[in-house]
């Protein structure tokens, strides 16, 4: 079987927003992937990358679990209705110019009747003589609001806002 990607839609960050969003997503994909390049201009060395869908902010309709290293030391969390929380990205004091780099894959997201998962790997690497930050994430979300197809994503940033350059890529997948 071969697979196929479609560029579908993208989004650039021109600096000044907290948000970077797609809307309109065609339902005639097999399933979804979200292609990140992304750098906060808050005040420090990472900002939280969060994901919603449909326009739904309610943290109590997404699930998550984490498999992560960071700052070296892995980790493994469960957070249940807390939050949309995907990864970080590099920030303000990380190394100059420095972004992060990452994919989303979003299984039958034009499907109606079942909750729709993302799986993801983020990373970035903040390494200069001074620092030696390393953050691998590997995240699943459930998102358990509603069955509706996802016509909409939004990639957030809760600090600051995302820096000039910053992107979103979707592409639409075709088993054929």
């Amino acid at each position: 079987m071969a697979i196929t990607y479609y560029r579908i839609a993208n989004a650039t960050s021109t600096g000044g927003s907290a948000t970077l969003s797609v809307t309109g997503i065609s339902n005639t994909y097999d399933d979804l992937v979200v292609r990140t390049s992304l750098r906060s201009t808050f005040s420090a060395q990472r900002a939280q990358i969060l994901l919603y869908f449909n326009g739904d902010t309610t943290a109590a309709n997404y699930f998550k679990s984490d498999y992560y290293n960071e700052d070296n030391a892995w980790g493994l969390e469960t957070r249940i209705t807390t939050t949309t929380q995907m990864s970080n990205a590099p920030a303000n004091t990380a190394v100059s110019n420095l972004f992060g780099a990452g994919e989303i894959y979003i299984p039958s997201y034009a499907g109606t009747g079942n909750q729709k998962i993302a799986i993801s790997r983020l990373v970035q690497s903040n390494r200069d003589a001074s620092t030696s930050l390393f953050s691998d994430w590997n995240t699943y979300l459930r998102y358990t609001a509603n069955t509706n197809a996802i016509t909409e994503i939004s990639i957030v940033c809760p600090n600051g806002v995302w820096a000039t350059g910053s992107k979103i890529d979707i592409y639409g997948i075709k088993n054929t």
